[in-house]
């Protein structure tokens, strides 16, 4: 089923959406951050945006082109992420990394993401 559902809505896959459904969605002003990360911090941050699965939540990452991740929703929160790879090698804990990300997770602890704040 490629439904999404969003807090109590359902959208069904395929249907159009409304620019107001959408800013009832997302109702934060979408400002980028570029943030400096080593490979452990960039991984524990991907681990907390994925603590919740299976429940819905707007802290679930949207990676770019180029950087890939699998995880295991069974497993224990932040113990979940298997593979994160950039441009096809995985992520080094002690390398740096620049991330560019929605403000709001630089701002604050959004959605229980305390790692880019």
């Amino acid at each position: 089923d490629k439904s999404l559902e969003i807090k109590d809505r359902l959208y069904p896959a395929n249907s159009g959406l409304t620019t107001q459904q959408v800013k009832e969605e997302m109702p934060f002003p979408k400002h980028p951050a570029v943030i400096r990360l080593s490979g452990a911090e960039l991984l524990r941050g991907l681990e907390e945006s994925v603590a919740m699965v299976p429940t819905p939540a707007g802290c679930f990452p949207h990676l770019s082109e180029g950087m890939a991740m699998t995880f295991d929703p069974s497993a224990p929160p932040l113990k979940r992420i298997r593979s994160l790879t950039v441009a096809g090698r995985e992520v080094e804990t002690s390398r740096e990394y620049l991330i560019a990300i929605n403000s709001l997770f630089n701002e604050i602890a959004a959605d229980g993401i305390d790692m880019f704040h």
